[in-house]
Parts: C-alpha cells; sequence; structure tokens
C-alpha cells in the first residue's frame, strides 16, 4: 500500500521577481512528493502567481499594515519590526496559525519571511526556510528565524555564501536557481551593472572609469545617473543575455536575471 503524500504549505514572497521564478521550479519538484498549497501576502500578487503556477490552491493572508503603518522606513535591527502593533497583525497571525491547523499540514516552506518562519514552528510545524541576502546577524527577527528553521535553503552556489555565515550546518545549497541560462561564451571585456539603486551603480561607475573599463549598465533612472557619456546605458531589456554578456556582471540581490 502507498504511503499517502504528505501536506505542505508554501510561501512566496512577492517583492521582485526572483522569488516567484524560483517557487515555479522549485514546485513541481516537491508536488512529487508532497500536495502543496501556495500562500502569499498581496493580494495584486495573486494574478502573477496564478500564471506561473496555475491550478494550484493558493491562500491570501489579511494585511498586518493599516494606511498609518504603510510606508514606515524598515532599520533592520529590531524585534518584529516588521509587524506593527496592531489589529490588523492579530487577525494575520491568527488566520496564519488557524489556517496551519485545520489543514493539518505537514510542513511548511518559508520564502525568506522570518515571521511566518516563527509562527509556524511555534505551532509545531518543522519549517524548511529560504536563506535570505545579505548579512542578517543584526537583525534579531531574523536571526532567530534561522534558529526555529528546521533547515535552511540558499538559491546560490555554496561558494557565494559569506565565511562567517553562522548557519553552514543547516543550509542545503542548491546552486545557480534560474528559469534559463545564456551557455553561450560572453562576448566583451568590463562589467555589466544590473542594478536599481543609482548610488550603487554611480560608485561602481567612479571606481572603474579611470582604469578604461568598458561598462554597461540595466536598471535605474537615466536623471539618476552620472557619467551617462561614457557607459552603455539600457534602463529595461526585453532579454538580458544580448545585453549583459561582459567578462564580469555584477548583480543586484534579490533579483533573477538568466545570465
Amino acid at each position: 500500500m502507498n504511503k499517502p503524500k504528505s501536506k505542505v504549505l508554501f510561501y512566496i514572497h512577492h517583492h521582485g521577481k526572483g522569488h516567484l521564478s524560483r517557487a515555479q521550479l522549485l514546485i513541481p519538484i516537491i508536488e512529487k512528493f508532497a500536495h502543496v498549497t501556495l500562500i502569499i501576502a498581496q493580494d495584486d500578487f495573486l494574478p502573477a502567481v496564478k500564471r506561473a503556477l496555475p491550478e494550484r490552491k493558493t491562500v491570501t493572508l489579511p494585511s498586518k499594515w493599516s494606511s498609518s503603518d504603510a510606508g514606515k522606513k524598515r532599520t533592520f535591527d529590531t524585534a518584529f519590526e516588521g509587524v506593527p502593533l496592531s489589529a490588523q497583525s492579530t487577525l494575520r497571525t491568527s488566520f496564519f496559525v488557524n489556517h496551519l491547523q485545520k489543514e493539518a499540514y505537514d510542513g511548511f516552506i518559508s520564502d525568506v519571511s522570518a515571521e511566518l518562519t516563527i509562527y509556524a514552528r511555534g505551532a509545531g510545524i518543522p519549517v524548511l526556510m529560504q536563506r535570505h541576502s545579505g548579512d542578517i546577524s543584526i537583525d534579531p527577527t531574523q536571526v532567530f528565524a534561522y534558529q526555529c528553521a528546521n533547515a535552511l535553503y540558499a538559491p546560490y552556489p555554496r561558494q557565494l555564501e559569506a565565511d562567517d555565515y553562522a548557519f553552514f550546518n543547516k543550509t542545503y545549497f542548491l546552486g545557480s536557481l534560474v528559469t534559463s541560462k545564456n551557455n553561450s561564451a560572453h562576448h566583451g571585456n568590463g562589467i555589466s551593472i544590473v542594478h536599481s539603486d543609482h548610488e550603487v551603480i554611480n560608485a561602481i561607475c567612479e571606481t572603474l572609469l579611470p582604469i578604461e573599463s568598458p561598462i554597461t549598465v540595466i536598471g535605474s533612472e537615466r536623471s539618476h545617473l552620472h557619467h551617462l557619456d561614457q557607459i552603455t546605458y539600457y534602463e529595461q531589456v526585453s532579454d538580458i543575455t544580448h545585453s549583459a554578456n561582459t567578462d564580469i556582471s555584477f548583480l543586484q540581490r534579490g533579483k533573477q536575471y538568466p545570465m
């Protein structure tokens, strides 16, 4: 007699496009072993999820934000800084935990949500959490979530991880998770910068232009960039493999590009 499939709840983060593109790769693999329900945190994210992962049951969390809370700048150095003291937060938390109880999931996969990782583990559900980008050591919520998670996965090779990362013993490195790859050789010297922050782009340009290194920039707004007469600039491209084809590519974390 075949053992029944497990039930898994998978949270997909809504910022950028990389989270959803990774979910497109991971969820069909997970579905070989478990029934997967998706959960998201934004109503306006649902159409994109339905297009990318059709015919999956998808649950939307209530918002935790009131109109006065929205837009507050985050510093990422205070516990539960991203959870306002509000009735909306209470509703969201109770909705999530009640859903876990009602559906009796065998596991929860958390795409970088420290908050949901902590709630699920506190509700007695084993959690697999995606490693968040960058240094999380000053963010007590992220650190505690990593401690709570039964295991972590990182959507990049082990070689790209910081040497002082504290959770190697419970992290699985999945390599380069992209929906397509450019396997052709690069075509030019220099560096391609794919980034939305004009300050980062300007700083790199100011460092490299004096050594006459060709620079291609994709992203940010033209009006905020310096040195436009000395670089190749695209605000956006339809196929990044035709534009970012230099020796070195500098990419903004949190986004995925088919290189």
